[in-house]
């Protein structure tokens, strides 16, 4: 009877399991960055047919109020024209602005489907029929472009993925260079039992040693993955550069919309403060007779032509501010969104699942 126990254990590989094993893990938040790019993006195309969708509701209202003035004015010019007071002219011109804004209607209703379709596509529901109207500010963006930039370059989910794989190449690279190290492992073992080895009685062995495994001479082969390791890194690099580039030119391009759709806003904000005045005091001039009620017509299609092009004002200006935090990669993090874990760093990963196996990322 005997009882053997036999431990082993790799005490030196020169580090290619640990940089393997960073290898994986850089691999995994390169994968993470990615996904964290893409909803970005995705996001950004919610967030356009969203604010489309609350503008072309906005359109189609504007448009139906103005039916409903154009019919008010077009009855009061034929009760008018039947009387004898006003002239057959003024009602067939008021017939002409009744049917334009009866098109308007039309066509606004058009658009908003239109949109909803599109709005479907993307989300993969049509929109309710409530929706709140956000009001992203500029207060959300950096003061100035050059810190928008900055911030891009640095944090954009795309020039992260970059990083990482960085890192990963630079691992990789510790992985083909410990081929020149040699691996050592450690044994120990004992017997315990009777008879051992013919020898009457009890008896115990111990055995301690050490393998020492160099391969000295390979063929060229390691110096062959090594110099491919040292390509891809040095591809990577380029990749970096190239992701930097275009972050920073997608933030220049945002930005530029950005400050068109702001200054549009502001003029047009006040062309619908003077457009109503000028209507207002039509109204009160018509009442005593110095204004007829074509003039009041003009001044309440000019009222709506200029409340039509601020609600397209105010929906670019929106979109504009989620253009530049997309373009900077920060849109999900201004909304607030929650990401999935794979789209999570492993670090971030490790702090909310402490017990996580880390060896075991994807």
């Amino acid at each position: 009877r005997q009882a053997p126990i036999d431990g082993r254990s790799m005490l030196s590989h020169g580090q290619e399991t640990i940089a393997a094993l960073a290898r994986r893990l850089d691999g995994a938040d390169s994968s993470a960055y990615l996904l964290q790019a893409e909803a970005e993006q995705v996001t950004r195309a919610v967030a356009d047919n969203y604010l489309s969708v609350l503008s072309d509701r906005e359109q189609l209202d504007l448009s139906l109020q103005n039916l409903q003035d154009h019919q008010r004015i077009h009855d009061q010019i034929r009760q008018r024209a039947e009387s004898g007071v006003g002239r057959q002219a003024d009602l067939d011109q008021a017939d002409a602005r009744l049917a334009l804004a009866e098109s308007n209607v039309i066509s606004s209703e058009s658009k908003l489907e239109d949109t909803k379709a599109a709005y479907a596509r993307v989300v993969g529901a049509f929109p309710p029929e409530q929706m709140e109207a956000p009001a992203p500010s500029r207060s959300q963006l950096p003061p100035t472009l050059v810190e928008a930039v900055r911030l891009a370059e640095y944090e954009h989910p795309l020039v992260l993925a970059t990083e990482a794989d960085l890192a990963g190449a630079a691992e990789g690279i510790k992985v083909a260079k410990s081929a020149y190290h040699p691996r050592v492992e450690g044994q120990l073992a004992a017997r315990y039992g009777d008879d051992l080895d013919g020898i009457e009685g009890f008896d115990q062995d111990f055995m301690a040693r050490f393998n020492v495994d160099w391969n000295l001479y390979n063929g060229n082969s390691d110096e062959a993955r090594i110099r491919r390791s040292e390509v891809v890194e040095k591809q990577t690099q380029d990749a970096r550069e190239i992701a930097i580039r275009e972050v920073a030119k997608t933030v220049r391009l945002a930005w530029n919309r950005f400050t068109s759709a702001e200054r549009r806003f502001n003029f047009l904000e006040r062309h619908v403060d003077s457009s109503q005045k000028a209507r207002d005091a039509y109204r009160q001039q018509f009442n005593i007779g110095e204004r007829t009620l074509l003039d009041l017509l003009d001044s309440e299609n000019e009222l709506f032509e200029a409340r039509r092009a601020l609600v397209d004002a105010r929906a670019d200006y929106a979109t504009a501010i989620y253009g530049v935090l997309a373009g900077m990669g920060q849109l999900v993090a201004e909304l607030q969104l929650t990401l999935p874990e794979q789209a999570l760093p492993m670090e971030v990963r490790a702090r909310t699942n402490p017990d996580r196996d880390l060896s075991t990322a994807q």
